[in-house]
């Protein structure tokens, strides 16, 4: 995918970088199976963009999911390749989000809207199906203690078991 160009050079720095090309373009599965917090997540391996199960992806005849796809994917990759925090990593794959959206002729606001609306109902859901390889790192970054609380101990719970069927 061409990412659109940005008026920030150290944005562009990133973004433009060979690592992060190659990260940003790798293969990945899609699990809309779970209950992932804030809408949408990726595996510690980054392997894997978690959309939560009760996510609508249809804004009227537009599919938002590329675009929650473009943030999952260049935020987990800025984290892992140049080792920025989540908040700043977030920050970089909003802007990334917004012009890409901007560049296809969707209206941001909408956009925004549209994901906030889902984010306010799946946040008030009590989580109860949550992969076991979810990266935690933005609900750390944010000290979202009560989410990650329950992620730790349902994870915790899930391969406890998975051992005792395995036994």
């Amino acid at each position: 995918m061409k990412l659109p160009k940005t008026t920030s050079a150290t944005v562009h720095r990133y973004l433009s970088d060979p690592r992060f090309i190659k990260e940003f373009e790798q293969n990945y599965k899609v699990n809309r199976d779970c209950d992932i917090p804030y809408v949408a997540g990726y595996s510690k391996d980054d392997k894997t963009i978690f959309i939560d199960r009760h996510y609508r992806k249809m804004m009227g005849k537009v599919d938002t999911e590329p675009y929650v796809f473009i943030h999952e994917k260049c935020e987990k990759a800025i984290i892992d390749i140049f080792g920025i925090d989540y908040q700043k990593a977030h920050h970089i794959a909003t802007h990334l989000e917004r012009m890409t959206i901007h560049k296809d002729g969707i209206d941001w606001d909408k956009y925004e809207h549209f994901v906030i609306q889902q984010y306010k109902h799946i946040g008030h859901e009590k989580l109860t199906k949550i992969p076991h390889d979810l990266d935690l790192t933005p609900y750390k970054d944010e000290h979202d203690l009560k989410i990650l609380r329950q992620l730790q101990n349902d994870t915790h719970n899930d391969k406890d078991s998975r051992t005792k069927r395995s036994r």
